[in-house]
């Protein structure tokens, strides 16, 4: 739950505190939108190399948000020996 604060009503510390608790809960939910859009973009639409574009997002987010784009931009290669029959 996003923390609303008027800034002429808070301490400095408390106000710098709710952007950073707002800023950790933006993240997470712009990075799942991404991922949930090319997870359909190139596994549903069959559209290839869709890419997650996530600005300004760092840390863990940015790992996930990097990795997909890795998986998302490699050409689908059958990965058994079964399936190449």
């Amino acid at each position: 739950m996003r923390l609303d604060v008027a800034a002429g009503r808070c301490r400095a510390s408390f106000l710098q505190s709710a952007t950073i608790v707002n800023t950790m809960i933006k993240q997470p939910r712009r990075v799942t939108s991404e991922v949930t859009r090319v997870a359909r973009e190139v596994g549903t639409d069959g559209k290839p190399r869709g890419q997650a574009q996530v600005p300004e997002v760092t840390g863990v987010w940015k790992d996930l948000t990097d990795s997909v784009n890795s998986m998302a931009s490699k050409p689908h290669r059958p990965g058994c020996a079964t399936s190449r029959t």
